[in-house]
């Protein structure tokens, strides 16, 4: 009882109080009714794309990354163990035979020969040794504090990756799809092209358009042909990223990947608005900085400790004997208990160097967790902002495609009529062009706004 008191009679260093910061009730950004934690946790079921499912289920199954970061929380879990170990007392079974000889030249020796004993001797022993030391100030609670807190660190970092790979995967897919709405548009606009070049060949066979024309037609066309190569390798690359991402190798599944039906107009759902700011306290990088603080916290009682007493209780108990038949007589029993107590007297000031090292730790984990809440907010203000600037981009966009359709329609009517030159044909086509592939590359764009938005908010585990 007068050990267990002793044992447990002080910790050191500071204790750990959850950081409460200040965040806004909403984001100023999102609006609207507020979706439950558990509504964003499998945000890409949210586009209802079962191929985006199907990725991402095999990307958080077999990605690497993942893989090693699920290993460093097993380390740290083991060292958690490993240090907790620590205020257990330590038992040992030891053994052991030596055979020894004592020069006869030596006053050890000769008087060994005087006693008539044998130079050459045998000394066999085994017995158990054991030993703790008393945690009295608290030294190795504290250091169990922060091997937890660093397993607590290592698991956020895991979710963190978790949560990046789902958002990557999810990213990398929208956006093939997106190259393959991109691709098709300039299919599109290659045919319609290329309707007009025939036609403009035709009419040139009748004496009905210039040279100059044909020619304009003929380039429009390369120029609009010159758009599809770099399309066709974006969409390569992208999908050797998605299968990268699913630990699979480069190529093993490109052909069924580059097959992804084109981005639709109403691919994505409603963005997560009216947010409340605290859900950003579930970031996986937030929930480390906090460990990560804990744990600073925790060794600054851990090198404190080391500034005083130090009180450790060891004993043996065993047997020794010169011949083995002689070990089993009580007469060869040995045993020794007793505490030793050690307190540090002069060391340099090395100790309390430490003590100011951990303290300062301490304060750089604060600044990073505070930098790091900021900078969540941040993250998710800049994604919403970007969202909704992106929609806002795109339905005007629509609308001048709209407009610039009826124009080439007009255009078309004019010039087969012979009223006006085929240039007002080449430049309503040009526009189109370029104005349908900024619709498809908006399309792509708030896809991927939407998945920053919600890895911004940390969600996906």
């Amino acid at each position: 009882m007068t050990l267990s008191l002793l044992a447990g009679c002080t910790v050191v260093g500071p204790d750990f109080v959850t950081p409460q910061p200040e965040l806004p009730a909403a984001f100023r950004e999102a609006r609207g009714p507020a979706p439950t934690p558990e509504q964003l946790a499998f945000w890409w079921q949210r586009f209802h794309d079962p191929e985006l499912n199907r990725l991402v289920t095999a990307a958080l199954a077999a990605n690497r990354e993942l893989a090693a970061a699920e290993a460093r929380v097993r380390e740290a879990r083991a060292l958690r163990a490993a240090t907790e170990g620590r205020e257990l007392p330590g038992v040992n079974l030891s053994a052991s035979a030596v055979r020894s000889h004592e020069s006869a030249e030596t006053l050890s020796g000769q008087n060994l020969q005087r006693a008539g004993e044998h130079l050459t001797n045998n000394l066999l022993r085994a017995g158990i040794d054991a030993g703790w030391e008393l945690d009295l100030f608290g030294g190795v609670r504290r250091a169990v504090e922060a091997a937890e807190a660093d397993a607590v660190a290592a698991e956020a970092a895991r979710l963190a990756v978790q949560t990046s790979v789902a958002a990557d995967t999810a990213g990398a897919w929208l956006e093939l799809r997106g190259l393959a709405r991109e691709l098709a548009a300039v299919q599109r606009n290659l045919d319609a092209q290329r309707a007009s070049w025939q036609l403009v060949r035709d009419r040139q066979a009748a004496g009905m358009a210039a040279d100059l024309d044909l020619a304009r037609a003929e380039a429009q066309v390369a120029s609009t042909a010159a758009a599809i190569p770099p399309l066709r390798a974006a969409m390569r690359q992208t999908a050797y990223r998605l299968e990268i991402l699913s630990g699979r190798t480069p190529g093993s599944d490109t052909a069924r990947l580059l097959s992804a039906a084109p981005l639709g107009a109403t691919d994505w759902p409603d963005p997560p608005a009216g947010v409340p700011a605290e859900l950003l306290r579930r970031r996986p990088d937030v929930l480390r900085a906090e460990a990560e603080l804990a744990a600073a916290s925790a060794r600054i009682g851990v090198a404190e400790a080391e500034l005083y007493p130090k009180l450790t209780l060891s004993g043996t108990l065993g047997i020794a004997a010169t011949q083995v038949s002689n070990l089993g007589p009580s007469g060869a029993q040995t045993w020794s208990f007793g505490p030793a107590l050690s307190l540090p007297i002069f060391e340099g000031g090395r100790l309390r160097s430490v003590v100011a090292a951990r303290e300062a730790a301490l304060d750089g984990a604060r600044a990073r967790y505070e930098q790091t809440v900021l900078g969540a907010v941040g993250e998710v203000e800049t994604a919403a902002a970007t969202l909704t600037e992106t929609r806002a981009r795109r339905a005007a966009l629509v609308r001048s495609l709209a407009a610039l359709q009826r124009a080439l329609g007009h255009a078309d009517d004019r010039y087969r009529a012979g009223v006006s030159s085929f240039l007002d044909v080449l430049d309503a086509q040009r526009a189109l062009f370029v104005t349908e592939i900024e619709v498809a590359r908006a399309d792509r764009d708030l896809a991927a706004a939407q998945v920053r938005l919600h890895k911004a908010l940390g969600q996906g585990w």
